[in-house]
C-alpha cells in the first residue's frame, strides 16, 4: 500500500475561545489523498479546510451518531415517508422526539446545557438535513434550514423545534415554513 505525507494545520476549538492551530504529521493511503485533494478542487476549497471540516464533523456529528441510533437514509425517501404522514401524526412525533436528539446532543458535545451550546446543537443537528444560515443580531439568533425534502418535514422540524423551546424555555417564533425550508429565530427568556 502506498502512502503519501500529509501535512496540514487542524482546527481545534475548545468551549468557543479563539481558534488556535497545530502542526499535524499522518499517513493517509493514496487513493484517500488523490480522492481529498480532487474533492476539495471540486468545492474550490483548499485541501486543510476540506479535513478541517471533516474533521470537525466527526468531532460533533459522527464521534455520538451510534449513540442516537441514526441511520442513514436519502432525502428522497425521508420525503416519500414524511408525505404519508397526517398532521396530528407528525405533531405525535415531534413531541415524543421533542428535541431529544438535541438536548443529548448539547451533553455528548459541550457538557453542560447553556443557550449558547444549545445553539451549537441546534446548528450541527440541523446540518444532517442540508443547508443552515446562521446569524446573530444582538441577542436573537436567526436560523435559516434548506433541507428539500417536502412541506411535511418542515412542519416536524417546526413541531420538533416548538417543543424544545417550550421544555426549555426559550423564544423561538418560525418566520417561514415551506415546502423546502424552515426559517426561526430563537432568544434567551
Amino acid at each position: 500500500m502506498v502512502y503519501w505525507r500529509l501535512i496540514f494545520l487542524a482546527l481545534i476549538s475548545k468551549e468557543h475561545q479563539k481558534n488556535h492551530t497545530v502542526n499535524l504529521s499522518c499517513r493517509i493511503d493514496k487513493h484517500v489523498y488523490d480522492t481529498l485533494l480532487e474533492a476539495a478542487h471540486e468545492k474550490g476549497i483548499s485541501l486543510n479546510s476540506l479535513v478541517n471540516s471533516m474533521a470537525k464533523n466527526f468531532i460533533n456529528w459522527e464521534i455520538h451518531s451510534s449513540d442516537f441510533r441514526l441511520v442513514p437514509i436519502s432525502k428522497e425517501s425521508l420525503e416519500k415517508i414524511f408525505d404519508k404522514l397526517d398532521d396530528q401524526t407528525i405533531q405525535q412525533i415531534a413531541k415524543n422526539i421533542g428535541g431529544t436528539v438535541t438536548r443529548e446532543l448539547v451533553f455528548l458535545t459541550f457538557g453542560e446545557m447553556n443557550f449558547n451550546n444549545l445553539i451549537q446543537a441546534i446548528l450541527l443537528n440541523a446540518s444532517r438535513f442540508g443547508t443552515v444560515k446562521h446569524e446573530t443580531v444582538d441577542s436573537k439568533h436567526i436560523i435559516n434550514i434548506h433541507h428539500g425534502i417536502c412541506m411535511n418535514f418542515s412542519k416536524f422540524l417546526f413541531n420538533t423545534h416548538t417543543t424544545l423551546a417550550n421544555d426549555l424555555s426559550i423564544k423561538l417564533h418560525i418566520t417561514n415554513i415551506d415546502k423546502n425550508m424552515i426559517c426561526m429565530e430563537i432568544k434567551e427568556h
